[in-house]
């Protein structure tokens, strides 16, 4: 059952998303900072294929997440996100392929503006890929009070500041340099 939704002003809000990231960041434990300022030069330095250092990647950033989800509003069952576009490279989409065995449709869709449609993944609210959702899922982190701005019909209205693990970032776009091909589109172009 989907999380009730509480309208909040956006200056509350906004001030509220700061407050909650800021003790996030205050809170980051040492260790895993640390663990992040080298990771992009542990992918680096890895003898291993695009799509180990993916899953290394992605294993990483489910430890980040285990930390900062207490400072976020998103439960399951709240998939507003999913609503989003998503971008996948084609790294991704072959790990996805491989983890889950569900197959690429054979021609990439035309892309348009998917904000607002749902992830082909997104079954009773929930992602039936989450183990190998992408790294645009992963790094989603929002600090507002509850889920009324992560709305689709709200989302692209407000801008709230996220927080940036630039490591994280740098390497993901080592790994697909790495891969097949560099272009992004929208995981619903694959999948959809």
């Amino acid at each position: 059952m989907p999380l009730a939704i509480i309208s909040m002003d956006y200056q509350d809000s906004y001030i509220i998303a700061e407050q909650n990231r800021s003790r996030m960041l205050e809170a980051l434990p040492k260790q895993l900072s640390k663990q992040e300022d080298r990771f992009f030069d542990k992918i680096k330095k890895v003898k291993a294929v695009p799509l180990v250092k993916l899953g290394m990647l992605y294993s990483f950033m489910d430890e980040i997440l285990k930390f900062t989800s207490q400072f976020m509003p998103c439960k399951k069952g709240c998939s507003a996100c999913c609503h989003y576009k998503i971008y996948v490279s084609s790294i991704e989409v072959e790990y996805i392929e491989k983890k889950t065995r569900i197959n690429r449709s054979l021609n990439i869709a035309p892309g348009r503006n998917f904000h607002g449609e749902p992830c082909p993944f997104l079954k009773n609210n929930s992602c039936s890929i989450y183990d190998v959702r992408p790294f645009l899922c992963r790094r989603h982190h929002t600090f507002t009070p509850n889920a009324f701005w992560c709305d689709p019909t709200r989302s692209n209205n407000v801008q709230f500041t996220l927080v940036k693990f630039t490591n994280l970032d740098k390497a993901y776009e080592v790994i697909n340099s790495e891969g097949k091909a560099k272009i992004l589109f929208d995981i619903r172009q694959f999948f959809g």
